[in-house]
């Protein structure tokens, strides 16, 4: 996904690492991962799906709420974005109005806090895929190259 949508902003809010594709990748391999033993974890919504996780044992209370408010803003600055920039943004382009609304939509106070708000989201999230997914998958063995699908 990364090789086919790549983002070159934080403000391309989907594909952008730390953004909501990765933070529903953590939620969807967590539920795939636990599921079996305990099906009543499945859920299709982000939100819902992190407190089922909360309440089931598999992510500590802190965590979750971090990938809570960051699931919130990147859903609610999606939504912002599609309706006042067309879904990404150039800072440097944007009209000051735009960033003042963004910002008012996210309930900050200016357009620095929401990056500031923005760029402690997407490391949260990202903190969460290599805790939960790049560091265990990195543990395991890898097949010698020739053994490899091609």
């Amino acid at each position: 996904m990364d090789k086919e949508f790549k983002a070159k902003s934080p403000w391309e809010v989907k594909h952008w690492r730390g953004g909501l594709v990765d933070l529903d990748f953590v939620i969807q391999y967590l539920i795939l991962r636990h599921a079996a033993a305990r099906p009543e974890i499945i859920c299709g919504n982000s939100l819902a799906a992190l407190k089922v996780l909360e309440d089931a044992g598999i992510l500590p209370p802190e965590e979750t709420e971090e990938l809570r408010q960051a699931c919130l803003l990147l859903q609610r600055l999606q939504s912002l974005l599609r309706l006042t920039a067309g879904g990404g943004l150039d800072p440097e382009a944007a009209p000051e109005g735009v960033k003042r609304a963004l910002a008012d939509g996210c309930g900050v106070l200016d357009f620095d806090a929401l990056s500031n708000k923005l760029k402690a989201a997407n490391e949260a999230v990202l903190a969460a895929y290599e805790r939960h997914i790049g560091a265990p998958a990195a543990a395991l063995p890898q097949a010698p190259a020739s053994e490899t699908p091609k």
